[in-house]
């Protein structure tokens, strides 16, 4: 550790010095992002602008099982990194919100209290079904998945074959055995499709993650702002067999050894130094259509938020009953709270930024340029049209379509009779035949999932859950209400006193969903005929509710059938008409992005903001009251001064908490590592700004910000406050 702190305190001194000689700064001081979440073999076509920001060797960050991206791993909703030789991961400590409430009680609050693991022997496992993900390989698989499409005129047949093809493919693939998964995505709207190998480590535990007091100061008020000062990480571990086999939990496994993993950076981060970011991006939406983006901002964003909002008071007011339901209910309300902050942000942004009049703008461009041309009117000119109609028809019965779906998913026994039902029509069929989610590779999976809803279940919130839906059916028009209710319950149940009684009486006769091993013994065995004779009032309402459920699955499979052919076609004509490197819509699979460190100015009437907020800020914002309570120990250590202060400290004079980056992310990069110009790490990116949320529909590099957690605020944290003083020396320091 001295010696690094010692190399690091002559390389501040010498900083400035040496920063006007350095030959890349101007570029990166001029460099405007023109955003992009790019697949690591697209980052060939960036290797000149790379080097002009001043990374040496842009060719490394195209290789899998190199340096640095053989150590970028994702955890199924969030990304993360090998940071040792040992295994050890680091991510957003709201990453680790599951596993968290998974150990939590009333008397022994992990999310209150924090938790670090002393020893390997006292690493928690992860909640049931937690993995990591290593992407091993990349294979483009577009001829065998698109090829001969366009002869295929049913819809609903072209995407039962699309599906059929993906399922052969990965059935030839994966080799579970070996611990290798598969998936198959498409890109570009299903212009083009990829297969991506996995290696799947399926014991994941807890080593440490700081009190929420650190992990989320400043709560949902600071959500999505700037300037932040949120201590988000959290540290876990990947196990495998003595033989080095992928195998779920087992006190005799030992750390899994990475190829790669992440170093700590030796030099401090400043203002328009290169960062990039490697991770597993979720979900954009910039190749929508002018039609789509009015719809999304008009009708469905409006009405998301309404029930979010609804949703946040039912859970605020269950978790008011008792401590234990609000342990409970913690990780829904947080992510209600996290959705309905950005949706409503979308929105703001959408008025105040223009974005409309911008997309009204760069269609009319397209549409005309498509015009000018007799080539380009044949096979291009109706595209955007086509579209549109098919939209039209697919969102006659949203609403409807979006209240179903939320009830079975939520509330709890609801969703685990209608996968035993799926699971029982299923069954009959050979594998190979089957819907995708129910094929033999994913029972294991399913079952996961049965068993885990037991963390989280209580019957009062199911019973809240389902009276909130049953409730706002009630709101629908009278031709999608009435048979609905009637599918429902044969009873009339309009008034809320009679949702009530409804509900009681399905919780009293709810005789068999209740247990996890018997929900997996239905699961794996049960036949139609047999569940049709079930006393079980959720497994009948399932049934119930089949046809309603099924209609939105062939709606859904005709509507996919039919935009294979339009989308792909439509991004060749953007393409065409922009005639440049354009990236793919994020869609859960490992992607690059670069840019550097960067404040902005929200308005133009505003102030511009710095790009680094500091530990005395958080001490300024704390006022013992939630979200900004900062612990008494971290106020403590705030106090001293350490003659290694230097370390953390470099070219600020105080602790550097988080900073500013002009990158392109999105939600699912949440936990990504964020590396400097030679690769090593240097923070954890956690969130966007409030003023660019909209990004995701079309990116505004003037405003758009990523917001990271700096790794000196991390280290100086496990030093001087958690004293994690073992996790510091795996970390090489």
């Amino acid at each position: 550790m001295n010696r690094v702190i010692c190399v690091l305190g002559c390389f501040s001194c010498l900083y400035a010095l040496v920063g006007c000689m350095d030959p890349h700064y101007a570029a990166r001081a001029s460099y405007a992002n023109p955003g992009g979440m790019w697949m690591p073999h697209q980052l060939a076509r960036h290797r000149y602008t790379l080097r002009s920001l001043g990374v040496n060797n842009p060719d490394d960050l195209t290789d899998l099982q190199g340096y640095p991206l053989g150590a970028i791993v994702w955890l199924g909703g969030c990304s993360a990194s090998f940071v040792s030789p040992e295994g050890l991961i680091a991510t957003n400590h709201h990453c680790a919100t599951g596993t968290l409430q998974f150990h939590s009680e009333p008397d022994r609050n992990l999310f209150e209290d924090g938790f670090l693991a002393r020893t390997r022997q006292d690493e928690l496992p992860g909640e049931i079904g937690k993995k990591v993900w290593i992407t091993q390989e990349i294979i483009e698989v577009t001829e065998d998945i698109r090829s001969g499409l366009e002869q295929i005129a049913d819809p609903e047949q072209r995407y039962a074959e699309i599906q059929q093809r993906i399922k052969d493919r990965i059935a030839r693939e994966e080799a579970p055995d070996k611990g290798i998964r598969c998936d198959i995505k498409k890109f570009y709207e299903g212009q083009q499709y990829y297969l991506i190998k996995y290696l799947e480590l399926k014991d994941v535990r807890l080593v440490y993650a700081p009190s929420e007091h650190i992990g989320a100061y400043g709560g949902d008020i600071d959500n999505w702002q700037w300037p932040r000062h949120t201590g988000d990480f959290t540290f876990y571990r990947a196990y495998v067999s003595p033989s080095g086999r992928p195998v779920e939990y087992s006190p005799d496994n030992v750390p899994y050894r990475p190829r790669q993993w992440l170093r700590v950076a030796d030099e401090p981060l400043e203002p328009h130094d290169f960062v990039l970011v490697a991770g597993y991006p979720g979900r954009t939406q910039r190749w929508k259509t002018l039609d789509e983006l009015l719809y999304l901002y008009e009708t469905d964003n409006p009405m998301r938020i309404r029930i979010l909002r609804e949703l946040a008071e039912l859970y605020t007011e269950l978790g008011e009953r008792s401590d234990e339901l609000q342990i409970k209910v913690k990780p829904s309300y947080k992510g209600v709270m996290n959705y309905l902050k950005l949706l409503t942000l979308i929105q703001d942004n959408i008025t105040q930024s223009r974005l409309i009049d911008e997309k009204i703008r760069l269609q009319t461009e397209l549409q005309d340029w498509i015009a000018s041309d007799r080539q380009r009117q044949d096979t291009w000119g109706d595209v955007i049209d086509e579209i549109a109609r098919i939209n039209a028809a697919h969102r006659q019965t949203a609403r409807q379509d979006y209240l179903i779906s939320n009830a079975v998913s939520q509330v709890r026994l609801l969703s685990a009779a209608h996968t035993i039902v799926r699971m029982a029509e299923e069954r009959p069929k050979t594998d190979d035949q089957r819907e995708p989610e129910f094929q033999q590779r994913n029972h294991d999976r399913i079952a996961q999932s049965l068993r885990r809803i037991q963390a989280s279940y209580d019957p009062a919130i199911d019973q809240a859950l389902l009276a909130y839906y049953l409730q706002k059916i009630n709101e629908l028009p009278a031709d999608q209400r009435d048979s609905l209710k009637a599918a429902v319950a044969d009873t009339d149940i309009h008034t809320p006193q009679e949702i009530e009684a409804f509900v009681q009486s399905l919780f009293s006769d709810a005789l068999e969903l209740d247990e996890a091993e018997r929900r997996i013994e239905l699961f794996e065995k049960a036949s139609l005929e047999e569940l049709r004779q079930s006393g079980d009032s959720f497994i009948q309402l399932a049934l119930r509710l089949r046809p309603f459920t099924r209609q939105q699955e062939q709606q859904r499979k005709r509507y996919e059938g039919q935009m294979a052919l339009l989308r792909p076609n439509y991004v060749r004509a953007c393409q065409a008409f922009y005639n440049q490197p354009l990236a793919s819509d994020a869609n859960g699979t490992l992607r690059v992005t670069f840019g550097t460190v960067k404040g902005y100015q929200p308005t133009p009437q505003s102030s511009s903001y710095d790009p680094f907020t500091t530990l005395s800020q958080v001490i300024e914002k704390h006022t013992g009251d939630e979200p900004f309570n900062a612990p008494e120990k971290l106020r403590s250590a705030a106090a001293l001064v350490h003659p290694e202060m230097e370390f953390y400290a470099a070219n600020l004079n105080d602790i550097p908490v988080n900073f500013l980056s002009d990158l392109d992310i999105t939600g699912g990069n949440s936990g990504s590592a964020t590396l400097n110009r030679k690769g090593q790490w240097v923070g954890l990116v956690f969130d966007g700004n409030s003023e660019a949320v909209a990004s995701d529909l079309l990116f505004m590099p003037d405003i758009t910000r990523a917001i990271h957690v700096d790794l000196r605020y991390i280290l100086w944290m496990m030093k001087y406050v958690d004293h994690a003083d073992e996790l510091l020396a795996e970390l090489g320091l």
